[in-house]
Parts: C-alpha cells; structure tokens; sequence
C-alpha cells in the first residue's frame, strides 16, 4: 500500500515537472523575444553609429578646414603686427632722435614745455617769498610796537622775564630792514637819515651828487633793502644770480645791500646792483662778495632788475626816518639792556653789566695803544676814516675816546660799524681783481691780465672767477679746480 508521504512525493514532483516545463517554454520564448529585440537594436545603433561617425567626419573635416583658415588668418594678423611694431620702433626712434635734435620740432617743443614749467614755478616761489616777507615785515612791526609801548610805560628798568622777550624780538626782527632793533638803536643809523636827506636836497637841486658808501648804506636800510630771505641760507643752485663757483661749497648769506646805485631819468629813478656778502659756516673769516642785479622782489630766485622811482619812496623814506629818529631813541635802553644781559649776564641774578663795561674798557685800551704805535684806526673796533683825518693828538682826545667807546659799545651789541659794509665790498674787489690779474690761465699760456682785457673786469667777472683761484702755502696764486674754470671761461667767450 503507498502510504501518504510516497504519494505526496509523488504527486509534488509531477506538479514540479510540469511548473518547470511551462516556467523553461516561457524563458525560452522570453528569451527569443529578447535575441529579436536586441538584433533589431543592435542593427538600428549601428545605424546610428555609422551616422554620427559620418557626421563626425564631416564635422572633423570642416573644423580641420575652419583651423587652417584661423591660422593664416593669425599668421596674417603676426605678420600686420610684427609691420606695425616695426613701424612703431622707428617712430619711436625718430622721436628720441628729434628729441635731442635742435633743430626739430619736438625738440623745441620739449625746450618751450620746460621753459614755461620752469617760469611758471619761479613765478610762484617769487609770489610764495613775497608773501612770506610781507607777514615777516608785519610780525617785525609788531614787535617795534609793543617794545615802543612797554619803553613808554616804563621808568627805564626791566625784570628778567621783560629783558629775555625784548631780547628775543630782537632776534625775530633780525634781517626786518629799518625794524632791525639794532638798526633803530644804533647812532651810525641815526645819522643815516641826515645823509639820505643831504643827498636828495642835492637830488634836487640838480648836482647830480655821487651816491657814498655810507648814504648807500642808509637807503639799504630805509628802503628795506637788506630785508631778505635769503639772510642766513646756504648758497646753492636755487640762487640764480649766485656764481656757479660759490654754489654747494658751505657759504651762506651774511648780508646784502644797495651797491653802485645811481639817479638817472628825468623822474629821478634810483637803479643799480646789489652786493651779497657770504661767509663760510666753517670758517667765518672766509668772507667773499658777488653782486647781482637789484630785482623787484629783491629774492635770490629773481633776476629781473629794478628801477625805483624817487616820487614813489617819499613816503617810505618819511616812514623809516621816523622810525629810526623818533622810536629808535626811545627803544634804545631796553635793547641795550637786553643784549648786555642775553651777551654777558646769566640766569643767577647777573645782569651782565660790569662784564660788558670791562670788556669794553679792555678795547678802548687797546685801541688807545694801537694809536700812540701810529696804528691805523680804520681797523680798529670802533673807529672810522673819519678818525684817519685826525692828528694823533686828536685821536686821543677825551670826546674822540667818548665816541669811540660808544662805537665799541654798538659793535658789540648790535653789530653795527662804522665801516659799511659797501666799503669793505669794494675792497674785496680791488684784492681780488689784483690776485686775479697775475693768476695764471687753465692752459698755462699766460695770465688772467693777458686774456681779459682790463676794460673787461666788472664786478660780476670778478666773483664769478674768484673761486677758482687760492694761495698756496707759499703765497702763490693756484687753481683749484681747472676743469670748473675752463668752462667758466668759455661760459664768458675768454676761451
């Protein structure tokens, strides 16, 4: 008998072998439908395939075409370039060359853009320096005011602290022309104010008088002359009137003042140069002059000559007159106390007063030997050619001795000499002219006196060669630098 589990056997693995018959019919049609589809696909994508390819033939084969075209395209253009850099390179060569080409356009041009950047920038440093002096001269009359007030409050003393402020406008005022408190103090400016005068009654009467050193001095201070900027700097290539010479070589500016000035015209105009005195920082007894022309703005960066109309300094005149006669009195003890205490006295109580009359006394003494030696007086700390046309018995007299001890007094304090500084000018240039006429040439073939002709030495040529010449220890005249002279000579058409 078959029992239940052969028979389940049985008829489970029948019902399997039938579910696998139709499960393999199935996958086998599947599979048939997918051998169909799949050779249908695969025929239509090599279809495809062989269109694109075709396609990307077509296309390489124009990019191939379109490449070739932008190539002698950016040949050409390589070429056209490498032309116009060719052409830009000569341009540019031509310009140069037309820039250092005189006789060229762009040359001129060039010199012209310079010429009138260079005016354009003296015009403006000129009006910068007038400014500049016209708020120094008011800063200077300021302090003239305030003095002339305290002087007229006071009853002739003056604390510590009054003596260090009046002594420090001094300071402020140096270089202020007639607001100079040293110029107002001193008696050789005082006197000035008489010879101006003297001179213009001669003025106008017709006498044509010759113009002193010493009336040249008076208008140097009246007139302000001596009021620059240029007071205290050193001398370098901004100064265009200097001499090339003294220019960098550690001079600067001591003084400046009227020199050779002269009346001409019907109008009375007074004209006519300047001195420039210069004075080695490092040494002070190395004193040189030059002597430019006598400019509107009176400005060492200016170099266009004035002419003053007599009927226009009236006014000015008066001005400074009064000035120096009225309110230089008056100041005169404060100042005076001031300096003595600023020269000789301390912070501890010491006014400097018997310091300063020793030292004074001490000169005066000197001095009174000095002329029984027979000295000459002209070199003497307060004495004057005026002392030169007295006997020495004279000399020595007790009111001379009284005007030379006052004379030592305001040399001393003020700076102020006897001698002006227009004389001490001229004597420089009579030395100077002297050594230069027997100096030998750059070349050697002779001396300055047989190449110049003696007609030809103005006081400009002078200072203009002076700095090139020196004495050796042995008091010979020699060049000290022959490549500067030789195109200072030729600067001149002496070479």
């Amino acid at each position: 008998m078959v029992g239940f589990a052969d028979g389940f056997k049985t008829g489970f693995g029948l019902m399997e072998g039938v579910k696998d018959r139709e499960l393999k019919e199935k996958r086998l049609e599947a599979d048939m439908t997918y051998r169909a589809e799949s050779d249908a696909a695969t025929a239509e994508y090599r279809a495809d395939d062989l269109r694109i390819k075709g396609e990307r033939q077509k296309s390489d084969a124009s990019l191939a075409k379109l490449r070739a075209g932008t190539a002698a395209v950016q040949a050409n253009t390589a070429a056209t370039n490498a032309e116009a850099a060719l052409v830009n390179a000569n341009t540019a060569a031509s310009k140069q060359a037309d820039l250092t080409n005189p006789e060229s356009i762009q040359y001129k041009k060039g010199e012209s853009e310079i010429a009138e950047n260079e005016a354009q920038t003296e015009k403006y440093s000129a009006e910068a320096q007038t400014l500049q002096n016209q708020q120094n001269r008011f800063n200077a009359a300021l302090n003239v005011s305030q003095l002339y007030e305290l002087s007229l409050n006071s009853d002739g003393m003056y604390d510590s602290k009054q003596l260090e402020r009046i002594e420090q406008m001094y300071q402020d005022n140096k270089g202020s022309g007639f607001f100079n408190l040293g110029t107002l103090a001193s008696d050789v400016h005082q006197r000035g104010t008489q010879e101006i005068s003297g001179y213009m009654a001669d003025v106008a009467a017709g006498l044509d008088p010759v113009m002193s050193d010493s009336v040249a001095r008076a208008f140097t201070t009246q007139l302000a002359i001596d009021s620059s900027a240029a007071v205290g700097r050193q001398v370098d290539q901004t100064f265009v009137n200097a001499p090339e010479g003294w220019k960098g070589r550690g001079y600067q500016v001591k003084s400046q003042g009227l020199f050779d000035a002269r009346m001409s015209g019907t109008e009375g105009n007074l004209n006519g140069e300047l001195f420039v005195e210069i004075e080695n920082k490092n040494d002070p007894d190395d004193v040189q002059f030059y002597f430019p022309p006598l400019t509107s703005s009176r400005s060492f960066v200016d170099s266009k000559p004035l002419d003053i109309k007599m009927q226009d300094i009236d006014k000015p005149l008066a001005g400074s007159a009064y000035l120096i006669q009225q309110v230089g009195p008056e100041i005169k003890p404060a100042v005076k106390q001031a300096r003595i205490k600023a020269k000789f006295g301390d912070d501890k109580g010491d006014n400097g007063v018997d310091k300063f009359e020793s030292r004074v006394a001490a000169i005066l003494e000197s001095n009174r030997k000095a002329i029984q030696n027979g000295s000459n007086t002209n070199s003497l700390i307060g004495g004057g050619a005026e002392f030169a046309e007295l006997t020495r018995q004279q000399q020595l007299s007790e009111p001379e001795m009284a005007k030379m001890k006052r004379r030592i007094e305001e040399q001393i304090l003020f700076g102020a000499r006897e001698e002006p500084t227009q004389t001490r000018a001229r004597k420089w240039l009579s030395e100077t002219y002297s050594l230069l006429e027997s100096a030998p040439t750059p070349n050697d073939k002779g001396t300055l006196g047989s190449l110049i002709d003696k007609d030809q030495w103005s006081p400009q040529l002078i200072s203009a060669l002076a700095p090139y010449y020196d004495k050796d220890d042995d008091d010979k005249v020699v060049i000290t630098d022959p490549v500067a002279l030789t195109a200072e000579l030729v600067r001149k058409g002496y070479l």
